[in-house]
């Protein structure tokens, strides 16, 4: 951001124009062979419109520049580049003469171009000398004024089409995307959270994994699948992780006791036809669950809830803490017991052989998730997200070529931006994996999941034991700082009490000390006219004695004189 000022305009994702140079250096950006095309707002940071306008011009400059940006070398070099910049021509004294150029009537202003349209412009003192060129050809164009107004997929579109009609491409090629920032993406997947909360949640689809659950025992339960070699093991890890993983504790605990009896229900070397009559009086999922495709909820069929098994077991967490320390399923083993499960019992042949062939490949999917590098359950899950998009879009072209794909339930590469707004990183199928993970836990995580007692296994913490613990911590949190609040104003006020006090001390002081000065310089003002009075009375006196010794003296001699 060129020259950008601390105040409500100075976060942008635009390139912003103070000075006629920073347009030069957006315009060095730009390609001519590449048909790039600049496009600048023109705006008053006082003008009502201007203000109303702003967040979509940077939702705009968001999806191009910042899309751009991010994408680096991942796109297409011979696609054309849109960069968006803005002027306030409005309000800056060094921007006047760069906008009288552009012969500036309104505001807001969207004017875009070839960085050549630009340069012509620039070539000017005044909009008079643009005459001489080209009106047509030359000069940069204006948007039209009732677009800008109609959102910002209007704006972006009309963008898009310009440039890309003229590099002489087709339409429909997407030139940005939208970057979230991982505080945006967290707020999406926050209201994704509590909106699936609202829904039901986590209760539809653990419904309808119970019943795809049961129904896999019933369906693998076929003397040929049992008497494969390998068979009993891949079984025994198959129980293993619906007994530590499956988000139903109903199946969890039909692993446990499947398991605990295995040694009768499949003895070593037992005839298969005596196994699998032993596994049609096993309950899976217990009796209340009924094992019939048409008492799904969410799904239509059984597959639907196999796969949503799959994915709920590969985010849900461990029940249980190994005595050992160690995870009790790895994601290789997940990825083991998969393979194992699909090769020994998935009767369908052909998506048998589809999904075995994409458990073959090195990596699968855009994020490429390799097959065999896989170790960590998070990995797993992202690997099955990618390898269930694979088959869905397998799955797609057969139902387009054959015509008998259910309209109302496609098959798609998931999620899309309306199941999850934040997992795009791009318009081209760039996923941000620790997001689709994210997702793909709060889609298939059941929260409220118990965990059935398991002998030489210490159970763990449920989901919403530890959600329950969180929000404790959460309320202690609070509490402590509500305390510490009101313990520091009652500091505050104590403090303040004390200094109060004290002012109050100081000023009683300073009237008794007042009273004091004021009592002593009465004492000696009355001390001063007592002395006063009593000089006043001396001398009174004085005079007095005086005048009566001369008429004493006065009478002699007038006696004196007769005599």
């Amino acid at each position: 951001v060129a020259g950008a000022t601390k105040n409500e305009w100075s976060d942008t994702e635009t390139f912003d124009i103070t000075k006629e140079e920073d347009l030069f250096k957006v315009l060095e950006k730009a390609k001519e062979g590449r048909h790039d095309l600049v496009v600048m707002e023109v705006y008053a940071s006082w003008c009502g419109a201007c203000k109303k306008f702003r967040p979509v011009w940077e939702e705009v400059a968001n999806y191009f520049n910042t899309g751009f940006e991010i994408l680096g070398d991942q796109r297409d070099p011979n696609l054309p580049r849109v960069l968006i910049a803005r002027a306030n021509c409005g309000g800056q004294d060094s921007l006047k003469k760069f906008c009288n150029k552009f012969n500036v009537e309104q505001w807001p202003m969207i004017l875009y171009g070839s960085p050549e349209r630009f340069r012509n412009h620039l070539s000017v003192s005044k909009p008079e000398d643009l005459d001489s060129f080209d009106k047509v050809n030359d000069i940069v164009l204006e948007m039209p004024f009732e677009l800008k107004f109609k959102g910002v997929m209007t704006c972006i579109t009309f963008l898009e089409q310009y440039a890309l009609k003229q590099a002489g491409l087709r339409e429909g090629l997407k030139l940005g995307f939208v970057s979230y920032t991982e505080e945006k993406r967290n707020e999406e997947l926050a209201k994704f959270k509590s909106k699936r909360k609202v829904r039901g949640g986590s209760a539809t689809v653990v419904h309808d994994m119970e019943i795809s659950t049961g129904l896999a025992l019933k369906y693998l339960n076929n003397a040929l699948n049992l008497k494969k070699e390998g068979a009993r093991d891949a079984f025994i890890h198959w129980q293993g992780w619906i007994a530590h993983f499956h988000p139903s504790e109903k199946c969890m605990q039909g692993a446990i006791d499947i398991l605990a009896d295995l040694d009768t229900i499949w003895p070593e070397g037992a005839d298969p036809d005596k196994v699998e009559d032993n596994l049609m009086e096993v309950k899976q999922c217990g009796d209340e669950v009924e094992l019939d495709e048409t008492q799904f909820w969410s799904c239509t069929e059984y597959t639907c809830g196999l796969w949503m098994t799959f994915h709920a077991m590969s985010v849900q967490d461990d029940a249980y803490i190994s005595p050992t320390g160690e995870d009790s399923f790895t994601g290789a083993d997940m990825m083991s017991t998969l393979h194992g499960f699909i090769d020994k019992f998935f009767m369908c042949e052909v998506c048998r052989r589809h999904f075995l062939q994409v458990l073959a490949q090195e990596s699968v999917g855009p994020t490429l998730q390799r097959t065999h590098e896989v170790q960590s359950q998070k990995y797993f899950a992202l690997w099955l997200w990618e390898a269930h998009n694979v088959v869905n879009i397998r799955l797609a072209g057969e139902e387009a070529e054959n015509g008998n794909g259910d309209p109302e339930r496609p098959k798609y590469v998931f999620p899309n931006d309306e199941d999850c707004s934040v997992c795009k990183v791009d318009s081209r199928g760039h996923y941000s994996v620790d997001h689709v993970h994210k997702y793909l836990e709060i889609v298939y995580q059941n929260p409220v999941r118990k965990h059935p007692d398991l002998p030489g296994y210490e159970k763990r913490e449920t989901l919403q034991e530890k959600e329950q613990k969180e929000m404790e911590i959460q309320r202690e949190q609070r509490q402590r700082e509500w305390e510490e609040k009101r313990k520091k104003e009652e500091e505050e006020e104590a403090g303040e009490g004390a200094a109060r006090r004290a002012r109050e001390r100081r000023e009683r002081q300073e009237r008794r000390n007042r009273r004091k000065n004021q009592e002593h310089q009465s004492g000696l003002f009355r001390v001063l006219f007592a002395v006063v009075i009593i000089i006043v009375g001396c001398g009174a006196l004085l005079i007095y004695y005086q005048k009566y010794m001369l008429q004493q003296k006065s009478y002699k001699a007038y006696k004196g004189y007769y005599d």
